[in-house]
């Protein structure tokens, strides 16, 4: 699959896996309760995404990302399911660490924090004002088969939408001083 490894200047850049090393080496030898990686910034929001088809995708999405929509979704172009009406919760950064550790982070079992194409498009169009501005990333987590992978969005203001398709297991560190953001699925309490 042709998808994005570093989008430059965007998202998770190639020079943090550098400042990433030394992260790492730090959070091997760190006692075993890490400082969390994400704060919330939606709670007490009702941010639900309405009900979906699942015919929409990114791919087919121009009207949605105006500015850019990476080639590698022309592969992810296919139906996903109906979903009913989902709600989200909204997180930022606060620690640097790869797209493995946020999301994992939330859930062992990362089926649970992904969206579909349909939904991704969905909350992009209502709640815009919850995207990170000024080219700074929000992640999605997607999954085709049995591959994970992460739509970045990217909210340039007048020059519109744009979104990279990244592997999940891209092991460039994120960076918490940019305040990236992270949408999933609200996870019910067991």
């Amino acid at each position: 699959m042709n998808i994005d490894q570093n989008p430059e200047p965007l998202g998770c850049e190639l020079e943090s896996i550098l400042c990433g090393a030394a992260e790492k080496a730090r959070v091997d030898v760190a006692p075993s309760v890490s400082p969390p990686i994400l704060r919330s910034i939606s709670k007490g929001e009702k941010v639900t995404i309405r009900a979906c088809n699942g015919t929409r995708t990114i791919a087919h999405s121009g009207d949605v990302f105006e500015w850019h929509i990476d080639p590698g979704f022309k592969e992810l172009n296919k139906a996903g399911a109906k979903t009913p009406p989902a709600e989200t919760e909204v997180y930022e950064m606060v620690r640097n660490a790869t797209f493995t550790e946020i999301f994992g982070s939330l859930s062992a079992n990362l089926d649970r924090l992904v969206l579909t194409q349909d939904q991704v498009v969905a909350f992009v169009k209502e709640y815009r004002y919850l995207l990170r501005d000024e080219r700074i990333a929000t992640f999605f987590l997607l999954k085709d088969g049995d591959q994970f992978f992460v739509a970045e969005v990217h909210d340039l203001g007048e020059a519109g939408l744009g979104v990279h398709l990244l592997a999940f297991e891209y092991d460039g560190v994120c960076l918490a001083d940019r305040r990236m953001r992270v949408v999933v699925p609200q996870l019910k309490q067991l």
